[in-house]
């Protein structure tokens, strides 16, 4: 499941907790303590923040070194928590399901 556009569904899954998106490592869906990776390849900085686009999260990306503050947002159509950290030119996106989070107000 290398598509973006599909990633959201994976972290709808049983047992699935966190979608990740890091530079360097495959995306993945983290659950119970484990990873499924999502893709073969790992992750440069383009492909993450194409990521975070094709989702409607790039609003979230950091211009500036941070390790990043939960924000909500909506991911097809279902609550979570983004928190976007950036050292330099890596990026680490965790996008956690928010089952009880009202959506975000619109913008």
């Amino acid at each position: 499941m290398t598509d973006p556009s599909h990633w959201a569904s994976a972290l709808s899954a049983p047992g699935a907790e966190e979608l990740r998106l890091q530079t360097g490592q495959p995306a993945s869906v983290w659950g119970a303590g484990a990873s499924r990776p999502l893709s073969d390849e790992p992750m440069d900085t383009p492909a993450v923040v194409a990521a975070l686009t094709t989702l409607g999260l790039a609003h979230l990306i950091p211009a500036d070194d941070t390790a990043g503050q939960p924000a909500p947002a909506t991911l097809d159509g279902h609550p979570v928590s983004v928190t976007v950290a950036r050292y330099g030119a890596h990026l680490q996106a965790r996008i956690r399901r928010a089952a009880h989070a009202s959506p975000p107000p619109p913008g």
